[in-house]
């Protein structure tokens, strides 16, 4: 599998990048601000 960092992966566009990398079949990690609005990320 493929890695892939996103940044702001706990936004409005973010969530939706990082729900599409993952059904495409690649491992997304999220980097951002608010840890607190990240659900099963790494």
């Amino acid at each position: 599998m493929k890695r892939v960092l996103v940044t702001g992966g706990t936004g409005t566009l973010g969530r939706e990048v990082v729900n599409c990398l993952r059904e495409a079949g690649y491992i997304a990690r999220i980097m951002s601000r608010r840890a607190g609005m990240l659900e099963g990320g790494e």
